[in-house]
């Protein structure tokens, strides 16, 4: 039986598949599976002819040169993902695997860069990060509190993740903490209970005042 490292070295040796491969194959001109490929097509190429590129493109197993692409559209299609210690905390994890599967869907990956608080090391993650030409950043925190942005982010598309931007210019996401309050209590309500406690944080947090 071939092992997964005998695997692995058999897709390393196969050549790379070019466009022209793929217009050889399926009998059409390099210039049209370029189209095709580049999502140009539309009112340029039948129908049929882009549906028949396509499936012969996946059939040899086709897949884009990323730094042909880099340069040609300008965009990188990779995100850069600024964390305090998320990267690092068994508890929050799903925060990114959840940024990363969203960001596959799109066509994006994610580059992930655990800062530890230190401001110092964030700069020089986002100066690094921005040597790969990354499309953008999500700057997220471990927990629901306002943050300042660091300078070096300033022009750059950017999203707050579980914060809030204290300048309120940057879009921020982070969970609806007082109805996960509200439906916490209400199922408790809904068993019967009618003596319920809550127990807080020793650290003041927003998300604290809004459950509670």
């Amino acid at each position: 039986m071939e092992s997964a490292s005998q695997s692995r070295q058999a897709d390393k040796a196969k050549p790379l598949v070019s466009i022209k491969d793929i217009a050889k194959e399926a009998g059409v001109s390099i210039c049209t599976v370029s189209l095709v490929m580049n999502n140009k097509d539309r009112n340029r190429v039948s129908k049929a002819v882009v549906q028949r590129v396509r499936e012969t493109a996946q059939s040899m197993g086709y897949k884009p040169n990323s730094v042909a692409r880099t340069l040609r559209t300008s965009r990188s299609y990779v995100l850069g993902f600024i964390t305090d210690e998320i990267a690092t905390t068994p508890y929050a994890g799903r925060v990114l695997v959840g940024a990363q599967e969203a960001a596959r869907k799109l066509g994006y990956i994610l580059l992930t860069v655990n800062t530890g608080n230190d401001r110092e090391l964030a700069n020089q993650e986002i100066a690094a990060l921005r040597q790969y030409r990354v499309d953008g950043f999500l700057y997220a925190m471990m927990y629901h509190r306002v943050v300042e942005i660091p300078a070096e982010l300033e022009g750059s598309p950017t999203v707050v993740v579980d914060s809030e931007d204290e300048n309120r210019k940057i879009p921020s996401i982070y969970p609806d903490d007082e109805m996960a309050g509200y439906d916490a209590t209400n199922r408790l309500i809904q068993a019967g209970c009618k003596r319920i406690v809550y127990y807080g944080s020793s650290i003041t947090i927003i998300a604290q005042g809004e459950r509670f």
